[in-house]
């Protein structure tokens, strides 16, 4: 993957946080009797947002389907934000480990490549023996 195409598929996560932030602190709930959600603040349900009865374009299922997901979503975004930040921290960690691997095998290649020398130095008698 360019850069580039990195940089687009990143996720502004801060951005995110914040945007929750602002959200009505939950449980929510699809209201069983008003055509609403609601969260619940201190035991009391307070709208977050009206729900469109069914319509043409709509069954009643689906307008369900979606007042329940709408009411899901705060908890879902929290819990998916908190997996991407951990999974990130976790791949920092393992690109971490890759690096220190790569370094740790680039200095063995080095040690080995010095030691050939010497043993070619020393059979040629070149070298000073111990």
């Amino acid at each position: 993957m360019s850069r580039e195409a990195a940089e687009k598929a990143m996720i502004d996560l801060p951005a995110i946080r914040k945007m929750m932030d602002g959200v009505t602190e939950g449980p929510w709930a699809v209201h069983p009797v008003h055509a609403r959600v609601d969260a619940f603040v201190n035991g009391v349900a307070v709208p977050v947002c009206q729900m469109l009865w069914p319509t043409d374009a709509r069954t009643e299922e689906e307008t369900e389907a979606n007042a329940r997901f709408i009411a899901a979503s705060p908890a879902i975004v929290r819990q998916l934000l908190d997996e991407v930040e951990r999974l990130t921290k976790e791949n920092d960690g393992l690109n971490a480990s890759a690096y220190l691997k790569t370094k740790a095998i680039e200095r063995a290649d080095i040690l080995a490549h010095t030691l050939r020398i010497r043993i070619a130095e020393l059979e040629a008698g070149k070298g000073e023996k111990a």
